[in-house]
């Protein structure tokens, strides 16, 4: 068996995805600059990622797009009840782009990539949670980059024109007959996509321009914050590679995990949480571990407990790191008070299971967070160390 066979095969069984490497320097994107300064911040589960977004709601000149809906004079748009899932999505433009560059010698793998990105914009259009969002100008955007990127003829794009692509089509109806995309006749027709022809740094250039209209059309202030828009570690510099020379700034919240577990355990009722201690320790090191060890200038990681019991030079590192004046900082105190979230650090003494609680400290010591006097109550037959990112390390 050939290994181009073999290759393929491996792909069917899911054993491999066959994605060839796009994020290559000559082919970025080039020229355009976005305006708007994209700030992600992103969380754990109960890890305590709103403090920094309530923070940030504080500020002047600042969109929010987030579960916190907060209402004051601060000058700028707010979006509530909802996080920006739209790029993290099994369906999102992602999944697109990496069928763009995979299966070569399978166009049906790209078809469904297409049909799938395809209801997923209608989805969310439809569905009317966030209108300002996901409006008329969203998908305008998006039936412009289809365009673009698909292989359609002129009458299907003038066609089109007021139309949004469907993901099927019904056996019965005739309304997209002459379009490009629609195969068959009558009862047996069918809709198959298929991409453009076109060099590598056209398709990323028409990508980037997706995104900068993107989030254009959700804010118009110098800042825009993104409550949980990467949930997987390797999508920050991703989707960088397209924003060009002003990428997204992802802020990530960690805590004591003892204490996640806890918050977690009170406020969980779908199953989120892994409730067996040892999956519970086995998903922390998978997500949150993992993307603290994976290093990028755009990521900055933030202790939970540091922004409560250190907050003047936490709040300084977070400002510096957005680009922030400290003078848009104008209402401090108003949405996240650092004195309020002390009663909520160390709440895993009040679990009933103290055992848990121990075992989760002895299979993540350096996670787990304790101010300098209580820790030197609690250790005297133990070494003290201050982490890198804040709090104390205990090591028997």
């Amino acid at each position: 068996m050939s290994s181009k066979a073999q290759q393929i095969i491996d792909i069917i069984r899911g054993k491999k995805q066959y994605v060839r490497n796009y994020i290559k320097p000559e082919n970025a994107p080039k020229g355009n600059k976005l305006d708007i300064n994209v700030i992600a911040v992103c969380g754990f589960y109960y890890s305590g990622s709103s403090a920094v977004a309530d923070l940030l709601d504080e500020c002047s000149d600042m969109t929010s797009y987030s579960l916190h809906h907060k209402i004051f004079s601060g000058g700028r748009k707010q979006y509530s009840g909802a996080e920006m899932t739209f790029f993290v999505s099994q369906e999102s433009i992602f999944n697109l782009i990496d069928k763009y560059y995979g299966y070569d010698n399978m166009p049906l793998e790209k078809d469904l990539a297409i049909k799938s990105f395809i209801r997923h914009v209608n989805d969310n259009y439809n569905l009317k949670k966030q209108p300002d969002i996901f409006n008329k100008n969203f998908m305008q955007i998006t039936h412009k980059l289809l365009d673009n990127i698909l292989n359609l003829d002129e009458y299907t794009k003038a066609f089109m024109a007021d139309k949004m692509y469907p993901s099927t089509v019904e056996s019965k109806s005739d309304e997209y007959s002459k379009c490009t995309f629609i195969q068959g006749e009558g009862i047996n027709q069918y809709a198959y996509y298929s991409f453009k022809n076109m060099p590598d740094i056209e398709f990323n250039q028409h990508i980037q321009n997706y995104m900068h209209d993107f989030f254009n059309n959700i804010s118009k202030t110098k800042y825009l914050v993104c409550d949980q828009m990467f949930l997987q570690t390797q999508l920050l510099d991703k989707m960088n590679y397209f924003m060009g020379e002003n990428p997204i700034k992802e802020i990530c919240v960690y805590r004591d995990p003892r204490d996640q577990y806890m918050v977690a355990f009170r406020n969980d009722t779908r199953g989120y949480l892994k409730r067996n201690v040892k999956n519970f320790i086995k998903s922390y090191k998978k997500t949150c571990i993992s993307k603290l060890n994976s290093y990028s200038p755009n990521r900055l990681c933030i202790r939970l407990e540091d922004l409560i019991f250190d907050y003047q030079n936490t709040t300084n590192k977070i400002f510096k790191f957005i680009g922030m004046p400290k003078k848009n900082h104008i209402c401090p105190k108003k949405f996240f008070n650092p004195e309020i979230s002390k009663a909520h650090v160390g709440s895993y003494k009040l679990f009933y299971n103290q055992k848990m609680m121990k075992e989760i400290e002895q299979a993540l010591p350096q996670y787990c967070y304790r101010d300098e006097n209580n820790f030197i109550k609690d250790s005297k037959s133990s070494t003290i160390s201050r982490l890198e990112g804040g709090g104390w390390l205990l090591s028997a």
